[in-house]
C-alpha cells in the first residue's frame, strides 16, 4: 500500500522521470524496505502521513502538500537513522 501510494503520487504529476526515478529507487531499496520497514508503529505513522499529504493535494494546497512532504520525508529518515541502521550495524560485526 505505501508503494501504491507514492507510485499514484508521482504519476499524478504526469512527470514520467519523476515517476521512473521513483520506480528505480524503490526497486533498489525493496530489501530492505521488505525486511526493515515492517515497523507496525512506523506503519501507522506512515498512514497518517499519506492521508495528510492525499488531503493536501485534494485541496490543491502547494505549500501545505510541500511542508507535509517534507515532514514524511524527516520522519522516514529519523526511523532509519535510529531504528534501521543500527541493526545494520550491529548485523556487520
Amino acid at each position: 500500500m505505501n508503494g501504491q501510494f507514492h507510485d499514484k503520487v508521482a504519476m499524478s504529476t504526469e512527470n514520467q522521470f519523476l515517476y521512473s526515478y521513483l520506480r528505480e529507487i524503490r526497486l533498489k531499496l525493496r530489501v530492505v524496505r521488505l525486511t526493515l520497514f515492517t515497523s507496525f508503529d512506523r506503519r501507522i505513522e506512515e498512514l497518517k502521513e499519506h492521508r495528510e499529504i492525499l488531503e493536501a493535494i485534494k485541496s490543491r494546497d502547494q505549500d501545505d502538500a510541500y511542508e507535509i512532504m517534507i515532514n514524511h520525508e524527516r520522519n522516514v529518515l529519523e526511523y532509519l537513522k535510529t531504528k534501521v541502521i543500527p541493526i545494520l550495524l550491529t548485523t556487520h560485526k
